[in-house]
């Protein structure tokens, strides 16, 4: 589930070589241009404030402005097609920036670490954004993703702590790793009809997150989704989605074909037809009250309840024929209530956890 990397891994043109620099032409504030003027290749004046591109130029070449701290105000034309990778990472004082319709292909990184950056208007043709382009824009709190892309890729917006709010259209087909990690101040997310895949780590440490609506049409979903989501209550899934259900109002994520929970939340009610608890399903979940684990579960799959610190209780059915490596890592302190049959069962896994501080109550 990742982005086609080709645009920029063969694409010569966002890429610069000392030969490039030493045969372009330097202009008044030290831009460097290909002879031809096609190609912006490098920015020579790390105390630039502010600039105009110039007309008729194509591609912004990769790094051409990187670390430039002072940039405030920069003009891209109608020209420009393409913006490399890293172009303006770590322009701190860039608040501001349109992007042309004519633009098409946007690189890795090219705002990382904006961190004043409170608004982007991204071109409406561009089919293309790479992996991380908005990460830590910290101060970005909303965006519009046109119904050009059909890709919204690994950590685009990782750590956007402020951004709280986004609209997905329906020409996404996939949303991958990590893509909203730590957005903090996101609420509420709506997935909608188009998108199939959702990666892993998607929306991990949206502290803020409540609910999460999931449509019809998306049939995978990665692990640990929803990881440290501390204040997520509410997951639906949409009811004519063939691969996935949240069945009686679960709040919870289940793989229709296997009975597998692979998402949940600290208000998930794990219904009875539910055969495996899935890894990570409820990775760091912040639980309010204790979880009751229904007697046809025969599996609690790795990390399932990693690092759940508020999960004071939990009593495990004699159904379960398999618990996985750190199924309840850093839960103490955990009562763990289990028959004498099941405890003789999984005598070294209970054993071990008895020894890291956990309650073991047979009954």
């Amino acid at each position: 589930m990742e982005v086609d990397m080709s645009k920029f891994n063969e694409n010569s043109l966002s890429r610069v070589t000392v030969e490039d620099i030493l045969d372009g032409i330097k202009d008044e504030y030290s831009v460097v241009y290909s002879r031809d003027g096609a190609r912006l290749l490098k920015c020579d004046n790390i105390h630039i404030t502010n600039y105009k591109i110039k007309d008729n130029t194509v591609v912004i070449c990769d790094m051409a402005f990187k670390q430039c701290k002072s940039l405030n105000s920069i003009i891209i034309p109608e020209s420009v097609t393409t913006i490399g990778n890293g172009v303006f990472s770590e322009c701190e004082s860039l608040a501001s920036i349109i992007i042309p319709n004519s633009v098409v292909c946007i690189g890795n990184n090219a705002f990382s670490y904006c961190v004043n950056m409170n608004f982007i208007s991204l071109s409406n043709n561009v089919t293309f954004i790479g992996i991380g382009a908005f990460n830590h824009c910290v101060s970005l709190k909303s965006i519009r993703i046109p119904s050009s892309l059909s890709i919204i890729s690994r950590g685009l917006f990782h750590s956007c702590w402020n951004l709280n709010s986004i609209s997905i259209p329906n020409s996404v087909t996939l949303i991958e790793e990590g893509a909203f990690s730590c957005c903090s101040a996101l609420i509420n997310i709506i997935i909608p009809d188009g998108v199939r895949c959702i990666g892993d780590w998607a929306f991990t440490w949206c502290k803020s997150l409540y609910s999460v609506s999931i449509s019809r049409t998306v049939s995978v979903i990665g692990k640990g989704i929803f990881g440290n989501c501390i204040n997520l209550k509410k997951i639906i899934v949409d009811s004519q989605n063939e691969y996935y259900d949240s069945r009686g109002n679960c709040n919870a994520i289940i793989e229709c074909k296997t009975n597998t929970l692979i998402a949940g939340c600290s208000s998930t009610n794990i219904p009875i037809s539910v055969f495996c608890i899935g890894s990570k399903s409820f990775y760091r979940c912040r639980f309010t009250s204790p979880i009751t684990i229904p007697e046809n579960v025969l599996s609690i799959r790795q990390e399932a309840f990693y690092e759940c610190s508020n999960l004071q209780k939990v009593q495990i059915p004699n159904s379960i024929k398999y618990i996985g490596y750190c199924a309840f890592y850093k839960c103490n302190p955990l009562k763990i209530t289990i028959s004498s049959d099941c405890f003789n069962r999984f005598k070294n896994v209970f054993d071990s956890l008895s020894k890291d501080g956990y309650e073991i109550e047979l009954i």
